[in-house]
């Protein structure tokens, strides 16, 4: 009888399949259907790295793979399922920080790619891959705000967590509307529905939940850059390793895509070629470190 040999890959997405397929039980056996249906929404997202790698003919790096899977679970299955967001203060900061660092990572890739398909010349430097980067996480943690929001707003739930604070400034409560802030600091005594419910401090309905998750989205990018900078100067290989590409270009040598790297977070340099004059002379042109041809690889 042969045995099957299961790779490490394949084995880390069984026993994430498992946890799920754990999930769902019980959530069906508690006949919680919206958590249900959040698992079986796990297991469907699951399957995308694979349908984009035969889709588009793309390499995505183990590692980008296993973080994908790992976001998913702590977000959706311990996050909402297990409420691990109410039990856990900061779990929802630190989720929101990692998307941060896996958008700016992302976004090298998106730069990448989309050269190539448009086969433009140009040079990277690390401020513009800084804008890219920090620019597109934000736009995400924007648009994931927006879907809490409508979320909250349209059926009644409660994805933008509220905050207790104890004081406030508005103009809202100026009785000549001209402007003035009225400071109310400390809060002793807030009534709802007519003393149906007390409460001692005052509750934010989302506004300071989603100010901290756009921060920490900003500073996840932003220190993903800066690590990079600093990590890539001695191990080039670092930033070729998460780059989403097409597959044909992994044909080609690593020492060509480790030069190819430091046009990233170093300041792009340019490389010399000795051509002939039609004299029988010599001279220097000069060629971008970022390059595409019709094949979609590099070129040297």
């Amino acid at each position: 009888m042969k045995r099957i040999k299961v790779g490490r890959k394949q084995f880390f997405y069984y026993c994430m399949t498992a946890v799920v397929l754990a999930a769902l039980v019980v959530s069906s056996v508690r006949r919680d259907w919206e958590h249900m249906f959040l698992c079986v929404l796990s297991l469907v997202l699951f399957t995308i790295p694979n349908l984009l790698k035969k889709r588009f003919q793309l390499y995505i790096p183990t590692l980008i793979e296993v973080c994908a899977v790992l976001f998913i679970i702590c977000g959706i299955v311990l996050g909402e399922v297990e409420s691990f967001f109410v039990r856990f203060k900061y779990w929802d900061t630190i989720l929101h920080t990692f998307n941060g660092i896996a958008c700016a990572a992302l976004s090298l890739s998106l730069v990448v790619l989309l050269n190539r398909q448009e086969r433009i010349l140009f040079r990277l430097s690390p401020m513009f891959l800084l804008i890219v980067a920090v620019s597109f996480a934000m736009l995400i943690g924007v648009l994931w705000e927006f879907f809490e929001f409508g979320m909250d707003y349209f059926f009644g739930m409660d994805t933008q967590k509220d905050t207790w604070i104890y004081g406030f400034s508005t103009v809202s409560l100026d009785p000549l509307r001209e402007g003035n802030i009225t400071t109310i600091s400390p809060i002793e005594s807030v009534s709802i529905n007519h003393g149906e419910i007390i409460l001692d401090v005052y509750l934010d309905i989302g506004l300071y939940d989603t100010m901290e998750d756009l921060f920490v989205t900003f500073v996840g990018a932003v220190a993903f850059n800066l690590f990079a900078a600093v990590y890539a100067k001695k191990h080039r290989g670092f930033i070729w390793s998460l780059l989403i590409e097409p597959k044909e270009t992994t044909k080609h040598n690593t020492e060509d895509m480790t030069d190819e790297v430091e046009g990233y977070y170093h300041q792009p340099r340019v490389r010399q070629r000795r051509t002939q004059h039609r004299g029988g002379g010599c001279r220097k042109a000069q060629y971008p470190l970022l390059r595409s041809n019709t094949s979609g690889a590099y070129s040297h």
